[in-house]
């Protein structure tokens, strides 16, 4: 059986880098930029106060507002399966959603979230009630 080669347009070729607009071609770099200019722009974004509007369009305006400085693709939904090495889980990767399902399974997860009566909870059970469809989300990760 061949070795199934398949190109992320997402990445530098030859490398795990991702394509940037700042042309970064270093990790640590990269990462330092993404952390300053989405930490800023998330300060921006709640100054803001957009209609929460819960939906994949919604989705899909915040992650393009956080990131759009940095990356072209910013806020357009993930075109290929990934394995993303994660920090907080010593390195490991999640079983993200399969490229196909994630309007799906976004819609899915959302349509669950709009049903969740926020008003009948105090904040500590609002906190965990949201921080698990955030957790949802980050499994299904749309965004490359």
């Amino acid at each position: 059986m061949g070795v199934i080669n398949i190109v992320d347009p997402y990445i530098y070729e030859n490398t795990n880098l991702l394509k940037n607009k700042l042309g970064i071609r270093d990790k640590c770099k990269l990462d330092m930029a993404e952390n300053d200019i989405s930490s800023s722009k998330l300060i921006d974004l709640i100054a803001q106060k957009p209609e929460k509007t819960w939906n994949v369009d919604f989705i899909k305006y915040i992650h393009k507002h956080l990131f759009g400085d940095v990356y072209n693709w910013a806020g357009e939904l993930r075109t290929i399966n990934i394995i993303k090495n994660e920090r907080v889980l010593s390195g490991l990767s999640v079983d993200y959603t399969n490229y196909h399902s994630i309007k799906k399974e976004l819609n899915k997860t959302i349509k669950e979230l709009r049903q969740v009566n926020f008003n009948s909870y105090n904040l500590e059970i609002k906190a965990k009630v949201f921080s698990e469809f955030l957790a949802q989300i980050w499994k299904i990760h749309p965004f490359r």
